[in-house]
């Protein structure tokens, strides 16, 4: 074989190893999360290769700007090892903070390598898995009926809500999140096909996914599913009337599915009592944050200590019991509670620019849109789960659908 053959093979071989790990990547929210580190591991070893082995344009100082925000926080939690009592817990956190890292770079290597990448026919990997996880878990429903014991401890909302988990081993919340992502690039294609046969497939699969993130009750990812409509309306419909009819029809469905599903109207009545309940124990959780940021807002607490003092805090207002151990689902109060102002202000500047990039994608402004608003009640960065969902989306949109014609785009 000769040297050109066999430069060839190599490229060949580099690139089919690559697509493999980018479509095990985009699948997981169906498989483990150790098997999802093995694929970051090995887009990141494989975009690297494929970067150095293929002609190559030089990076724009704006590209690794972005790339430096991204990295930047895996690489602040990191730093704490130097310092650390308890090494093994502050790694446990910071490594699945590392997909911020190695997924950014991996489609930075790609958007500036000569290779041909169709990233949206990977998406629609994502939509397809976390769709059929939906069915899976109705379809288990189905067969083997509710969990009653869930819901006589803690009512129809929580106890569907727990079950739907055990079954897909996904919080709600996250779970949630990614269906109304998927539920709007639905929405955003049947908007735009001209076959009735699709719209109405298209529409029957919406109202579906609607109704099963109804159930999910999750407050948060219903305001962010509005906001999605509201951009959908504004950007995709021309005129007032056709912006009108389509968020009145929309906000029909929301008001009927508040009145008639227990799950959401058990969620919407917590707002308007006093017993104790998610909402009143996120008042209490957001009350002890703010408090504890007013004190370590320049450098943070660490990661070891942020977790003990929300729980002294707990403790002291008498809600310690309720509350021990639970974070303070709040993205951005988590990063300044944990790592102090400087870290906070980057990644609201990594946001900022994401959303100047955006301008005209529809879907890229969906995500943020909906990423931003779940932040305000959930530590997306947390968890490797919502590391994935930011870093993949993040960086495909950032990095593929706005370099040069390098790139090939669906």
């Amino acid at each position: 074989m000769s040297k050109e053959n066999l430069n060839i093979t190599l490229r060949s071989l580099t690139f089919a190893i690559l697509k493999v790990s980018l479509a095990g990547l985009f699948l997981f929210p169906v498989i483990s999360n150790s098997l999802s580190g093995f694929f970051v591991l090995v887009f990141g070893v494989f975009a690297m290769i494929h970067f150095l082995i293929n002609e190559k344009t030089s990076p724009k100082k704006q590209d690794i700007v972005v790339l430096l925000l991204f990295a930047l926080i895996p690489v602040v939690y990191t730093s704490e090892l130097l310092v650390a009592a308890d090494i093994s817990y502050v790694w446990s956190v910071a490594q699945r903070k590392m997909g911020l890292l190695f997924i950014p770079l991996g489609f930075f290597l790609l958007s500036y390598s000569q290779v041909k990448i169709v990233w949206r026919n990977y998406l629609n990997l994502f939509v397809f898995a976390v769709v059929g996880l939906m069915f899976y878990v109705c379809v288990y429903i189905l067969l083997k009926g509710l969990n009653y014991q869930y819901i006589e401890s803690g009512g129809f909302a929580y106890g569907l809500r727990t079950f739907i988990e055990e079954i897909a081993r996904l919080h709600p919340t996250y779970f949630g999140m990614m269906l109304c992502f998927a539920l709007l690039y639905i929405v955003s294609l049947v908007l735009k096909t001209s076959s009735n046969i699709l719209k109405t497939l298209g529409v029957l699969l919406s109202l579906f996914i609607f109704g099963f993130i109804m159930l999910l009750a999750s407050r948060i990812v219903i305001i962010s599913g509005l906001v999605g409509f509201l951009i959908i309306s504004l950007i995709e419909l021309k005129t007032i009337k056709k912006r009108l009819l389509f968020l009145t029809v929309a906000g029909i469905v929301m008001v009927t599915s508040i009145v008639l599903v227990p799950s959401v109207h058990e969620r919407v009545s917590e707002l308007m009592n006093d017993n104790v309940n998610s909402t009143s124990i996120r008042y209490s959780i957001v009350d002890c944050s703010t408090e504890l940021v007013k004190s370590n807002w320049l450098l943070g607490a660490s990661i070891e200590n942020t977790q003990v003092l929300l729980d002294d805090c707990y403790e002291n207002k008498g809600a310690s019991l309720i509350l021990k151990g639970l974070n303070s689902h709040n993205e951005y109060l988590n990063i300044i509670l944990t790592k102090g102002v400087f870290l906070l202000v980057s990644f609201l500047g990594l946001i900022f620019v994401l959303f100047v990039r955006a301008r005209g994608n529809l879907l890229f402004i969906i995500f943020l849109s909906i990423f931003t608003i779940v932040c305000l009640t959930e530590n997306l960065l947390e968890r490797q789960m919502g590391v994935f969902f930011f870093s993949l989306f993040a960086s495909a949109f950032y990095f593929l659908e706005t370099s040069s014609e390098k790139t090939k785009i669906d």
